[in-house]
């Protein structure tokens, strides 16, 4: 996925869904023009949807996601040319932070852990593609699931939705970075972060990465 970017999102609070939805497009539609405070985030499984957010084009095809963002006009700029089957979900968030290319997202930075002396829970950062091909083969059963607890919601079922929808999220981010190939520096990062946890309460110093992974301990505090 080289060139792909996602939004930057932070949690606490997670996004709130606000309803999901199933349709089928026919040859000759074409979505109308909107501009509300909500993400719009659509999931092609077959055929082709062609929208326009304030003015840049995506042609989003089968296995690709767009994740169309409040405040900014979005349309169909050409009809469809064949059933396309697709599901789409409303999610109340604030706005991204930031966007960046997936290359980028430090998937093995050490985050601090919450202690029973913090006032406030410490944001987080999560990852919500933009645009972009990710195959979404594990995320189908999770979004029949939420239309399926959705389309007959209950009090009971209120967690449940909400669970999914959960699941969903982290699933997405998931493939993000399963789809990006991980670069020696990253590895390194990866296997120095799981060290630095396994061992967060011993004395540290910097030559104990240096004996442990060989590398200079510069060239391991770039990466």
């Amino acid at each position: 996925m080289p060139g792909v970017e996602c939004l930057e999102w932070f949690v606490p609070p997670l996004p709130q869904l606000v309803t999901v939805g199933y349709t089928v497009w026919k040859p000759g539609m074409r979505h109308f023009s909107r501009n509300f405070g909500l993400y719009d985030v659509i999931l092609v499984r077959s055929g082709c949807i062609f929208m326009a957010e304030n003015g840049r084009e995506y042609e989003v095809r089968a296995g690709h996601i767009l994740t169309l963002e409040p405040g900014k006009t979005h349309v169909g700029y050409r009809e469809s040319e064949e059933d396309t089957e697709l599901f789409w979900i409303h999610i109340k968030h604030e706005s991204a932070r930031s966007r960046i290319p997936v290359e980028q997202i430090p998937w093995s930075l050490v985050l601090r852990k919450g202690t029973d002396s913090d006032p406030d829970p410490a944001m987080r950062p999560m990852y919500m593609p933009k645009f972009g091909y990710l195959g979404l083969d594990a995320a189908w059963p999770v979004l029949e699931e939420m239309m399926r607890l959705h389309d007959s919601l209950s009090v009971g079922s209120v967690l449940k939705l909400q669970a999914e929808f959960a699941r969903l999220l982290a699933g997405l981010q998931e493939s993000v970075g399963r789809a990006n190939p991980e670069s020696p520096s990253s590895r390194l990062a990866s296997a120095v972060a799981a060290y630095l946890r396994r061992f967060e309460r011993a004395p540290f110093g910097a030559e104990m990465l240096e004996r442990e992974f060989h590398y200079n301990p510069d060239y391991i505090s770039r990466c």
